[in-house]
């Protein structure tokens, strides 16, 4: 597993340009049909981030054929077995790929959400938050819960409260369809803060996961930095 990861910075029209001739056919076109300035700056970051990791994956994206499945998580026809999911935030982009279906998402600190917990999280992290609620907490477990549902590929077909990821195993309850529960199979969750007021958590199937250890697979990358080596 190898996680990537960068700020996104503010490109100029010429460099949207570039990123446009040098992003896949299909999410270039996509791009162009987003009204929001923000919305398409994040969709291009992303979409540079991904094109660095599949170079150094010995793949172009521009020769490949990007699919969705029918929750719409992404995939690559021609290598199934390459699993990769993004998230941004305002000021990130991340992206994970690995041999095993992984799921990751990055979101800035969530302020004031009580009652959202209250109604869709499960019972016990209800109690946690209720005995140790602040906004970072918050944000935290939201981005565990976020990066399992992405990880599944069920997205948002998931009833967020029958499942529980306080702990390094996701754990599910009877509130969890049995067509959603992969008999035997363990999804793993990791957290860590990124920069002063984001969190970052990944999912991954069958295989633990340690983001705060020395030794994780993080790399940052400069994304006009790749630009000017097109």
């Amino acid at each position: 597993m190898k996680i990537y990861y960068a700020k996104i910075p503010v490109f100029s029209a010429e460099e949207m340009q570039q990123c446009m001739e040098i992003l896949p056919k299909e999410r270039a076109e996509r791009i162009g049909k987003i009204k929001l300035e923000k919305s398409s700056i994040q969709s291009v970051a992303a979409g540079l981030l991904l094109e660095h990791a599949l170079s150094e994956h010995g793949m172009q994206g521009k020769n490949l054929t990007f699919l969705k499945n029918t929750d719409g998580k992404p995939f690559i026809a021609e290598y199934p077995e390459f699993h990769y999911n993004l998230s941004h935030s305002k000021e990130y982009v991340v992206l994970v790929v690995d041999e095993c279906p992984v799921g990751i998402d990055i979101e800035e600190l969530r302020m004031g959400y009580q009652k959202l917990a209250t109604r869709f999280f499960s019972l016990e992290e209800v109690a946690v938050l209720k005995e140790h609620w602040s906004d970072d907490l918050f944000t935290k477990l939201w981005t565990r819960k976020e990066s399992y549902l992405k990880a599944t590929g069920f997205g948002m077909r998931m009833p967020i409260d029958g499942f529980s990821i306080l702990e390094e195993q996701v754990r599910v309850n009877e509130k969890m369809p049995q067509s959603m529960i992969e008999a035997g199979v363990i999804y793993y969750l990791s957290s860590m803060p990124v920069g002063t007021d984001s969190w970052l958590s990944v999912c991954r199937k069958g295989k633990t996961v340690l983001l705060e250890q020395d030794d994780t697979p993080l790399q940052e990358v400069d994304l006009k930095e790749i630009l000017k080596k097109v």
